[in-house]
Protein backbone atom coordinates (compact mmCIF):
# COMPACT_ATOMS: atom_id res chain seq x y z
CA UNK A 1 0.00 0.00 0.00
CA UNK A 2 2.80 2.66 0.84
CA UNK A 3 4.17 1.63 -2.40
CA UNK A 4 1.76 2.69 -4.20
CA UNK A 5 1.37 5.91 -2.33
CA UNK A 6 4.57 6.64 -3.22
CA UNK A 7 4.08 6.15 -6.58
CA UNK A 8 1.29 8.21 -6.78
CA UNK A 9 2.42 11.25 -4.98
CA UNK A 10 5.43 11.07 -7.42
CA UNK A 11 3.48 10.91 -9.90
CA UNK A 12 0.71 14.10 -8.55
CA UNK A 13 3.74 15.52 -8.35
CA UNK A 14 5.50 15.42 -11.94
CA UNK A 15 2.19 16.55 -13.14
CA UNK A 16 2.32 19.70 -11.00
CA UNK A 17 5.86 20.43 -11.93
CA UNK A 18 4.27 19.95 -15.34
CA UNK A 19 0.81 22.58 -15.22
CA UNK A 20 3.98 24.98 -13.75
CA UNK A 21 5.84 25.26 -16.33
CA UNK A 22 2.95 25.41 -18.55
CA UNK A 23 1.87 28.71 -16.56
CA UNK A 24 4.89 30.34 -16.62
CA UNK A 25 5.10 29.51 -20.32
CA UNK A 26 1.74 31.50 -20.68
CA UNK A 27 1.84 33.97 -18.14
CA UNK A 28 5.47 34.62 -17.16
CA UNK A 29 5.24 34.72 -13.59
CA UNK A 30 3.30 32.36 -11.20
CA UNK A 31 2.01 34.14 -7.73
CA UNK A 32 2.11 30.60 -6.28
CA UNK A 33 4.95 29.49 -3.70
CA UNK A 34 6.58 26.73 -5.79
CA UNK A 35 9.64 26.54 -3.33
CA UNK A 36 6.83 25.79 -0.50
CA UNK A 37 5.02 22.83 -2.58
CA UNK A 38 8.08 21.34 -3.19
CA UNK A 39 9.38 21.47 0.33
CA UNK A 40 6.40 19.47 1.23
CA UNK A 41 6.66 17.25 -1.34
CA UNK A 42 9.83 15.79 -0.22
CA UNK A 43 9.15 15.77 3.66
CA UNK A 44 5.92 13.03 2.61
CA UNK A 45 8.22 11.30 0.31
CA UNK A 46 10.71 10.76 2.92
CA UNK A 47 8.12 9.41 5.48
CA UNK A 48 6.86 7.25 3.46
CA UNK A 49 10.63 6.25 2.99
CA UNK A 50 11.56 6.14 6.37
CA UNK A 51 8.08 3.80 6.87
CA UNK A 52 8.71 1.44 3.98
CA UNK A 53 12.15 1.07 5.77
CA UNK A 54 11.44 0.20 8.69
CA UNK A 55 8.46 -2.44 7.97
CA UNK A 56 10.90 -4.22 5.54
CA UNK A 57 13.62 -4.21 8.92
CA UNK A 58 10.94 -5.70 11.10
CA UNK A 59 9.60 -7.96 8.38
CA UNK A 60 13.26 -9.65 7.91
CA UNK A 61 14.78 -12.09 10.27
CA UNK A 62 17.91 -10.98 11.29
CA UNK A 63 20.98 -12.92 11.80
CA UNK A 64 23.96 -12.35 14.15
CA UNK A 65 26.72 -11.32 12.11
CA UNK A 66 29.76 -14.13 12.15
CA UNK A 67 33.06 -12.57 12.41
CA UNK A 68 34.16 -12.15 9.39
CA UNK A 69 30.96 -10.17 8.77
CA UNK A 70 31.41 -7.05 11.47
CA UNK A 71 32.41 -4.27 10.22
CA UNK A 72 33.86 -0.86 11.86
CA UNK A 73 32.05 1.69 11.64
CA UNK A 74 33.24 3.82 9.25
CA UNK A 75 33.17 7.60 8.89
CA UNK A 76 31.03 9.11 6.26
CA UNK A 77 31.54 9.61 2.91
CA UNK A 78 31.12 13.17 2.02
CA UNK A 79 30.49 14.38 -1.92
CA UNK A 80 32.78 17.58 -2.36
CA UNK A 81 30.66 20.48 -3.94
CA UNK A 82 31.62 20.67 -7.41
CA UNK A 83 32.22 24.59 -8.57
CA UNK A 84 32.76 24.40 -12.48
CA UNK A 85 36.51 23.09 -12.23
CA UNK A 86 36.88 20.97 -15.20
CA UNK A 87 40.23 19.27 -13.65
CA UNK A 88 37.28 18.43 -10.63
CA UNK A 89 34.86 17.12 -12.45
CA UNK A 90 35.87 13.46 -13.17
CA UNK A 91 36.28 12.84 -9.83
CA UNK A 92 32.54 14.45 -8.74
CA UNK A 93 31.14 12.36 -11.28
CA UNK A 94 32.36 8.99 -10.20
CA UNK A 95 31.64 9.68 -6.17
CA UNK A 96 28.74 10.90 -7.08
CA UNK A 97 27.89 7.75 -9.55
CA UNK A 98 28.95 5.55 -6.87
CA UNK A 99 26.91 6.98 -3.85
CA UNK A 100 23.95 8.34 -5.13
CA UNK A 101 23.12 7.53 -8.96
CA UNK A 102 23.30 3.58 -8.46
CA UNK A 103 21.22 3.62 -5.55
CA UNK A 104 18.63 1.43 -5.80
CA UNK A 105 16.49 2.81 -3.22
CA UNK A 106 16.56 6.85 -4.65
CA UNK A 107 14.47 7.97 -7.15
CA UNK A 108 15.48 10.05 -10.15
CA UNK A 109 13.65 13.12 -8.07
CA UNK A 110 15.30 12.12 -5.40
CA UNK A 111 18.69 12.01 -7.48
CA UNK A 112 18.17 15.11 -9.13
CA UNK A 113 17.37 16.94 -5.86
CA UNK A 114 21.21 15.61 -4.93
CA UNK A 115 22.18 16.65 -7.51
CA UNK A 116 21.22 20.26 -7.70
CA UNK A 117 22.21 20.80 -4.23
CA UNK A 118 26.18 19.66 -5.14
CA UNK A 119 26.29 22.19 -7.71
CA UNK A 120 28.10 25.48 -7.40
CA UNK A 121 27.95 29.01 -9.31
CA UNK A 122 28.15 28.34 -13.48
CA UNK A 123 27.93 24.56 -12.71
CA UNK A 124 24.09 24.90 -10.67
CA UNK A 125 23.22 27.54 -13.77
CA UNK A 126 23.18 24.70 -16.65
CA UNK A 127 20.33 22.98 -14.92
CA UNK A 128 19.03 25.19 -12.54
CA UNK A 129 16.05 25.70 -14.53
CA UNK A 130 15.08 22.07 -15.37
CA UNK A 131 11.77 21.13 -13.95
CA UNK A 132 11.80 18.82 -10.75
CA UNK A 133 10.61 15.93 -12.23
CA UNK A 134 12.53 12.19 -12.87
CA UNK A 135 12.52 12.19 -16.38
CA UNK A 136 15.11 16.00 -15.91
CA UNK A 137 17.83 14.05 -14.47
CA UNK A 138 19.15 11.79 -17.15
CA UNK A 139 19.05 15.15 -19.18
CA UNK A 140 20.76 17.09 -16.05
CA UNK A 141 23.65 14.54 -16.62
CA UNK A 142 23.89 14.57 -19.61
CA UNK A 143 24.23 18.74 -20.00
CA UNK A 144 26.99 18.43 -17.38
CA UNK A 145 28.72 16.18 -19.23
CA UNK A 146 28.63 17.94 -22.32
CA UNK A 147 29.90 20.84 -20.56
CA UNK A 148 32.78 19.68 -18.26
CA UNK A 149 33.56 15.75 -18.94
CA UNK A 150 35.59 17.57 -22.02
CA UNK A 151 39.02 16.27 -22.01
CA UNK A 152 41.26 18.58 -23.82
CA UNK A 153 40.46 21.49 -21.01
CA UNK A 154 40.96 18.69 -18.15
CA UNK A 155 44.50 17.68 -19.57
CA UNK A 156 45.17 21.84 -20.03
CA UNK A 157 44.33 22.46 -16.63
CA UNK A 158 46.82 19.90 -15.07
CA UNK A 159 49.42 21.08 -17.29
CA UNK A 160 48.65 24.53 -16.33
CA UNK A 161 49.18 23.22 -12.68
CA UNK A 162 52.55 21.87 -13.71
CA UNK A 163 53.74 24.90 -15.26
CA UNK A 164 52.41 27.18 -12.00
CA UNK A 165 54.16 25.45 -9.18
CA UNK A 166 55.90 27.71 -6.90
CA UNK A 167 59.40 27.95 -6.58
CA UNK A 168 61.55 26.72 -3.70
CA UNK A 169 63.74 29.64 -3.03
CA UNK A 170 64.24 27.82 0.99
CA UNK A 171 64.18 24.71 0.62
CA UNK A 172 62.93 22.78 3.97
CA UNK A 173 61.61 19.01 4.10
CA UNK A 174 58.02 20.44 4.34
CA UNK A 175 58.03 22.74 1.63
CA UNK A 176 60.24 20.33 -0.80
CA UNK A 177 57.53 17.52 0.34
CA UNK A 178 54.45 19.56 -0.46
CA UNK A 179 56.16 20.21 -3.74
CA UNK A 180 56.73 16.63 -4.44
CA UNK A 181 53.60 15.60 -3.39
CA UNK A 182 52.19 17.89 -5.92
CA UNK A 183 54.26 16.50 -9.26
CA UNK A 184 52.62 13.19 -8.10
CA UNK A 185 49.62 14.24 -8.27
CA UNK A 186 49.30 15.85 -11.49
CA UNK A 187 51.27 13.08 -13.05
CA UNK A 188 48.64 10.70 -12.08
CA UNK A 189 46.07 12.56 -13.18
CA UNK A 190 47.35 12.96 -16.00
CA UNK A 191 48.03 9.45 -16.33
CA UNK A 192 44.83 8.43 -15.81
CA UNK A 193 43.62 10.36 -18.59
CA UNK A 194 45.68 8.80 -20.78
CA UNK A 195 48.88 10.70 -21.27
CA UNK A 196 52.15 9.32 -21.90
CA UNK A 197 54.04 10.84 -19.69
CA UNK A 198 56.67 8.57 -19.67
CA UNK A 199 57.62 10.44 -23.08
CA UNK A 200 57.51 13.58 -21.54
CA UNK A 201 61.05 12.99 -19.31
CA UNK A 202 63.04 15.73 -21.07
CA UNK A 203 60.06 18.97 -20.92
CA UNK A 204 59.37 17.93 -17.71
CA UNK A 205 62.58 18.29 -15.97
CA UNK A 206 63.71 21.24 -17.99
CA UNK A 207 60.37 22.86 -15.99
CA UNK A 208 61.47 21.20 -12.74
CA UNK A 209 64.88 21.73 -12.24
CA UNK A 210 63.89 25.84 -12.54
CA UNK A 211 61.60 25.12 -9.88
CA UNK A 212 64.14 24.49 -7.40
CA UNK A 213 66.85 26.33 -5.03
CA UNK A 214 70.41 26.86 -6.37
CA UNK A 215 71.92 24.46 -3.99
CA UNK A 216 69.34 21.50 -3.98
CA UNK A 217 69.98 22.04 -8.09
CA UNK A 218 73.92 21.97 -7.71
CA UNK A 219 73.63 18.62 -5.15
CA UNK A 220 70.91 16.95 -8.12
CA UNK A 221 73.89 17.39 -10.78
CA UNK A 222 76.59 15.41 -8.56
CA UNK A 223 74.94 13.25 -8.08
CA UNK A 224 72.68 11.84 -10.77
CA UNK A 225 74.80 10.00 -13.48
CA UNK A 226 75.47 12.12 -16.48
CA UNK A 227 75.45 9.27 -18.67
CA UNK A 228 72.01 8.68 -18.16
CA UNK A 229 69.32 10.37 -19.36
CA UNK A 230 67.91 12.13 -16.49
CA UNK A 231 63.99 10.95 -15.77
CA UNK A 232 61.01 12.27 -13.18
CA UNK A 233 61.16 9.24 -11.11
CA UNK A 234 64.65 9.59 -10.73
CA UNK A 235 64.09 13.44 -9.97
CA UNK A 236 61.43 12.79 -7.07
CA UNK A 237 63.29 10.44 -5.55
CA UNK A 238 66.56 12.39 -5.37
CA UNK A 239 64.15 15.34 -3.70
CA UNK A 240 62.25 12.83 -1.41
CA UNK A 241 65.59 12.11 0.25
CA UNK A 242 67.17 15.94 0.42
CA UNK A 243 63.78 16.37 2.46
CA UNK A 244 64.77 13.73 4.77
CA UNK A 245 68.51 14.33 5.45
CA UNK A 246 67.58 17.87 6.13
CA UNK A 247 64.62 16.15 8.58
CA UNK A 248 66.85 14.03 10.22
CA UNK A 249 70.09 16.75 10.60
CA UNK A 250 67.71 19.55 12.15
CA UNK A 251 67.50 22.64 12.43
CA UNK A 252 70.63 24.59 11.32
CA UNK A 253 69.81 27.89 13.66
CA UNK A 254 71.06 25.63 16.43
CA UNK A 255 73.76 24.91 15.58
CA UNK A 256 75.00 28.62 14.38
CA UNK A 257 73.73 29.43 17.72
CA UNK A 258 76.14 27.44 19.47
CA UNK A 259 78.87 28.28 16.91
CA UNK A 260 78.61 31.89 18.13
CA UNK A 261 78.44 31.58 21.45
CA UNK A 262 81.61 29.51 21.44
CA UNK A 263 83.33 32.19 19.08
CA UNK A 264 81.96 35.27 22.00
CA UNK A 265 83.62 33.81 24.43
CA UNK A 266 86.12 35.91 26.30
CA UNK A 267 89.55 34.55 26.50
CA UNK A 268 92.30 35.29 29.55
CA UNK A 269 95.54 36.20 29.41
CA UNK A 270 98.00 33.54 30.97
CA UNK A 271 100.38 35.73 31.91
CA UNK A 272 98.32 37.85 34.25
CA UNK A 273 97.02 35.04 35.78
CA UNK A 274 100.09 33.51 36.58
CA UNK A 275 102.05 36.78 37.65
CA UNK A 276 99.25 37.00 40.41
CA UNK A 277 97.09 40.33 38.83
CA UNK A 278 93.86 38.78 40.10
CA UNK A 279 91.64 38.66 37.37
CA UNK A 280 92.45 38.06 33.78
CA UNK A 281 92.12 40.75 31.60
CA UNK A 282 90.89 40.31 27.88
CA UNK A 283 93.28 38.53 26.01
CA UNK A 284 93.58 41.44 23.05
CA UNK A 285 93.92 44.28 25.22
CA UNK A 286 96.51 42.70 27.68
CA UNK A 287 98.61 41.99 24.50
CA UNK A 288 98.38 45.42 23.02
CA UNK A 289 99.50 46.79 26.82
CA UNK A 290 102.45 44.59 27.25
CA UNK A 291 104.00 46.09 24.11
CA UNK A 292 105.27 49.11 25.86
CA UNK A 293 106.81 46.64 28.63
CA UNK A 294 108.88 43.92 30.18
CA UNK A 295 106.22 41.00 30.02
CA UNK A 296 106.19 41.58 25.63
CA UNK A 297 107.06 38.28 25.32
CA UNK A 298 104.26 36.45 27.07
CA UNK A 299 101.49 33.60 25.87
CA UNK A 300 98.53 34.94 25.04
CA UNK A 301 95.52 32.10 24.96
CA UNK A 302 93.57 33.87 22.52
CA UNK A 303 95.63 32.85 19.46
CA UNK A 304 99.07 31.27 19.89
CA UNK A 305 99.96 33.54 16.68
CA UNK A 306 99.70 36.78 19.04
CA UNK A 307 102.79 36.65 20.77
CA UNK A 308 104.95 40.08 20.33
Amino acid sequence: MLHLKRERCTKAFEKYEEYNTRILCEKGTDEENVGECETKYFTILSCLESELSRRSTTNHVSHPPTPTQRHAKLPIIEIMPFHGKYSEYTTFREMFRSLIENDPTLGDVEKLHYLRSFLKGESFDIVKNLPLIGASFIEAVKLLDERYNNKYKIVNEHISHLLDLSIITKPSPANIRQFVSSIKQTLAALKNLGAKIDEWNPILMCIFTRKIDTQSSHAYQLERDAKEDPTVTQFLGFLEKRALAMENAGSPSTTTKAINAVTREKRGCIYCAASGGGEQQDAELCCLRSLRGPAAAHAVSASPAAVV
